[in-house]
């Protein structure tokens, strides 16, 4: 039994009984003339009609559940450059998804303890070990230097001029208290106050040296790089014109329950034999876009088999037909109709 198409002069009266006036308007206007919907004929511009035939079936992807998680630990700063996503509690369109399929969680996030500095912030200096003082160098601990003035002898002496009682002179050393060490031999280092001790250059007498670890902040962050939560993706696949595939196929697999068409149920019935009566025409377009679709079919069963892309049953076979319009003034585009005269949708493509 054939399935019959509809007539193009049906396609073209449904078309433009959907379509929008002012678009029609715009396009289709004559100068001087009020413009009505029934101003516009098939017969004046419609240049050419084809009949042909499309192939359609879905495909579904089951996102496989990664096990792959990778844990990152970080400082604040590494913390700010990187780029986190929240799903909550969706599903992702594993079609539209652009980005790597693994992704760092938001809800992942959480503080943990610098192990470094144990939640401190701080760690002991390693020049001073945590003391806040260094040696003197200049007197080496000592806190004191040897006397500039009596060179560590304690003592200074004074020369007096005496007569003896023969009437001799002579110069007579007499020892005395070195006045700037007190006749101690050693006076207080000017480096350290005396001390032995100056202050680390380091931590400069703190005691302590910010943690490079956290960032002094006792704190870093953890987080998980885990898989991105899919949702079973179907996929229309439709085998026709290249230039008019993606755009029909959305528009049949959101309308498809509303076309009649022939439904095959095993890809071996693919054939000419089997399609022929039921079209009532058969050409190489047809032959050829059939054997892409078959071929497609049994490829992606095989990977469905392996874990991936599963055609589904059934595949559509719709008559289609091709109207090359043109308005006018100037404006040329298509309107397809597919499916039969019992069933069939209606839409244009470039108006």
């Amino acid at each position: 039994m054939s399935m019959k198409s509809p007539t193009a002069d049906d396609v073209f009266k449904k078309w433009l009984e959907r379509t929008d006036l002012g678009k029609l308007e715009k396009a289709f206007s004559v100068k001087h003339v009020k413009f009505e919907r029934s101003n516009v004929s098939a017969s004046e511009s419609v240049k050419n009609v084809e009949k042909h035939a499309v192939f359609f079936f879905h495909s579904k992807i089951e996102p496989s559940i990664s096990k792959e998680a990778e844990k990152k630990l970080v400082d604040i700063d590494e913390l700010r450059k990187v780029t986190f996503y929240d799903f909550g509690n969706k599903q992702v369109d594993l079609t539209e998804w652009k980005d790597k399929n693994l992704v760092p969680l938001y809800s992942s996030i959480r503080e943990v303890s610098c192990s470094e500095c144990n939640g401190k912030g701080f760690i002991a200096c390693d020049k001073c070990k945590g003391s806040g003082t260094l040696e003197c160098k200049k007197c080496k601990g000592t806190g004191s230097l040897t006397c500039d003035a009596c060179k560590g002898e304690k003592k200074l002496h004074l020369k007096l001029k005496v007569i003896t009682a023969e009437g001799k002179k002579t110069d007579i050393e007499m020892p005395y208290n070195c006045d700037l060490c007190g006749g101690v031999g050693t006076i207080y280092c000017d480096n350290c106050a005396g001390t032995g001790k100056i202050d680390c250059d380091k931590c400069h007498g703190g005691t302590k040296t910010p943690c490079k670890k956290c960032k002094a902040t006792g704190t870093l962050f953890e987080y998980t790089i885990g898989p991105v939560p899919f949702k079973p993706a179907v996929i229309p696949k439709l085998f026709f014109r290249p230039e008019f595939e993606k755009y029909l196929g959305k528009v049949i697999d959101k309308e498809f329950a509303n076309i009649e068409g022939i439904v095959i149920r095993d890809y071996e019935n693919l054939t000419e034999k089997e399609l022929t009566p039921q079209l009532g025409f058969f050409n190489k377009e047809v032959n050829d876009k059939m054997k892409k679709a078959k071929d497609t079919f049994k490829e992606l069963e095989k990977k469905a088999a392996k874990g991936g892309e599963k055609p589904e049953y059934p595949i559509y076979v719709y008559p289609l037909l091709k109207l090359d319009v043109e308005s006018p003034r100037g404006k040329k585009f298509t309107i397809f109709s597919i499916g039969t005269e019992r069933g069939y949708i209606v839409t244009d493509y470039g108006f």
